[in-house]
C-alpha cells in the first residue's frame, strides 16, 4: 500500500516528486530510480540532522541557510526544473578560503552566485569588499528565504553594501558588465551550464572584462575546460578555478611572458 504520508504532501510537491521519478525512470531505468531513492533517503537524513544539530553559521548570525532541500519540494516555473540540483548549504569557511585565494582587487569585481539558494554564499561574499554581490535563484521559496537572510545578516559583518538575491533562471540571466567572480556550487546539470557558458562567452565578446570562475564540486567542469575563453588555474581540492583575461591585457603581456597565474593556497578542503 502507498505510504499515506506521501499523499498528504501539497499538490505541487506531489507533482514534483512524481515528475522526478518519471524523468529518472525514462533516463536511467529502474536501477536509476532505486539509486534516486537512496539519494532521497540520504537527503532526508541530512535534513533531519540539520534540525537536530544547530548550524553554527546560522546560530551565529540569526539566519536560515542550512539544510538540504530537494527540488521536488519547491515551486519552480520555467523549462529547467528537471536540470536543477537540490539545495545544499555550502561550507562558509570553504567560500572564504576560495575568495581569499583570488589575486584580485575586490572593489573592481561583482560577485555572482548562480543557483544561490538560501543565500549563504552571498552572506559570506559580503564579508569581502566586492563592488556588488548578486545571487540568482530559480526556486521562489529559496529566493524568499535568501531575501530574509540578507535582512537578518548583521551590517557590521559586511564590507560590501550592495547585496541582493534575484529571482531568475541562471540560463537567461544577463550578467553585469563589470569584472566578475562567478560562483557555482554544482547548481545544475550540463544542459543549463552549457547555456550559461555560451551566454557568458557572448557577454565577453560584447564587453570584454576579467572573469574568475569558482566552481565548487565541479561535476560539469568539462564545459569550462572546453571553452576557449577560459583557462584553468591550479585547483584547490574540491574546487575548480578558471579565469578569462581581457584581450587588451593579454595582448600587452603574452602568456609566454606572464608565466602561470597563481592562486593563494586553498587549504583544508571541505569534506562531504
Amino acid at each position: 500500500m502507498p505510504n499515506s504520508a506521501a499523499w498528504s504532501l501539497p499538490a505541487h510537491q506531489l507533482v514534483g516528486l512524481f515528475g522526478a521519478v518519471r524523468r529518472t525512470l525514462n533516463r536511467h531505468g529502474v536501477s536509476g530510480v532505486l539509486g534516486k531513492a537512496v539519494q532521497v533517503a540520504g537527503d532526508w537524513r541530512k535534513s533531519r540532522g540539520a534540525v537536530a544539530e544547530p548550524d553554527a553559521f546560522d546560530v551565529e548570525f540569526g539566519t536560515d541557510t542550512a539544510g538540504v532541500v530537494p527540488l521536488w519540494k519547491l515551486h519552480i516555473d520555467g523549462p529547467h526544473r528537471e536540470h536543477g540540483v537540490r539545495y545544499q548549504a555550502v561550507d562558509p569557511a570553504r567560500v572564504r578560503r576560495c575568495l581569499a585565494a583570488l589575486p584580485i582587487r575586490f572593489s573592481n569585481y561583482t560577485y555572482v552566485d548562480l543557483g544561490s539558494g538560501k543565500g549563504r554564499s552571498l552572506l559570506v561574499a559580503s564579508e569581502f569588499p566586492f563592488q556588488r554581490v548578486i545571487g540568482v535563484e530559480f526556486a521562489a521559496e529559496l529566493h524568499t528565504v535568501a531575501e530574509q537572510n540578507l535582512r537578518r545578516f548583521p551590517s557590521t559583518q559586511r564590507r560590501c553594501r550592495s547585496v541582493e538575491s534575484v529571482y531568475a533562471d541562471a540560463a537567461a540571466f544577463d550578467l553585469p558588465r563589470s569584472d566578475l567572480v562567478l560562483f557555482l556550487y554544482n547548481p545544475f546539470g550540463a544542459e543549463v551550464l552549457e547555456a550559461v557558458v555560451e551566454r557568458l562567452e557572448r557577454s565577453l565578446e560584447a564587453h570584454d572584462r576579467s572573469v574568475y570562475v569558482v566552481y565548487h564540486n565541479p561535476v560539469e567542469r568539462r564545459l569550462f575546460d572546453a571553452s576557449t575563453s577560459f583557462e584553468a588555474l591550479p585547483d584547490g581540492g574540491e574546487t575548480a578555478f578558471f579565469v578569462h583575461r581581457p584581450r587588451t591585457a593579454t595582448a600587452k603581456s603574452p602568456r609566454s611572458q606572464r608565466g602561470p597565474e597563481r592562486l593563494a593556497p586553498v587549504t583544508d578542503p571541505e569534506r562531504t
